[in-house]
């Protein structure tokens, strides 16, 4: 699905693949909660009794890789920036995203 993404971003252009990309984002969350609800009566729950055995800079390095991933994507956008028509059209969508993502890793 990947592969056919890139060709059809390829084919009409990167504007043309961000007006789907909400579609993109519904798949792709309804594939994650279909697989945790069918894959729920699989958890073995005693699997998760050892919590905080590990020396605690193992879980600050773990928790500082974790919350830096979704805000890396940002950096990336922001090398494609200068090839769209509209630039300045982007910022105000751009900042509701670091929110929206900001808050959800707060939750």
């Amino acid at each position: 699905m990947f592969f056919l993404l890139c060709v059809y971003a390829v084919r009409k252009g990167f504007e043309n693949m961000t007006r789907y990309s909400f579609l993109f984002c519904v798949i792709t969350i309804a594939t994650i909660t279909a697989a945790i609800i069918l894959l729920l009566n699989k958890v073995n729950f005693s699997n998760l009794q050892p919590m905080l055995s590990l020396p605690i800079m193992k879980y600050v390095q773990g928790t500082h890789q974790v919350a830096i991933m979704p805000f890396s994507d940002l950096f990336v956008f922001t090398m494609i920036f200068p090839n769209l028509k509209n630039p300045q059209k982007i910022k105000k969508p751009l900042f509701r995203g670091l929110i929206i993502g900001a808050i959800s890793m707060l939750a």
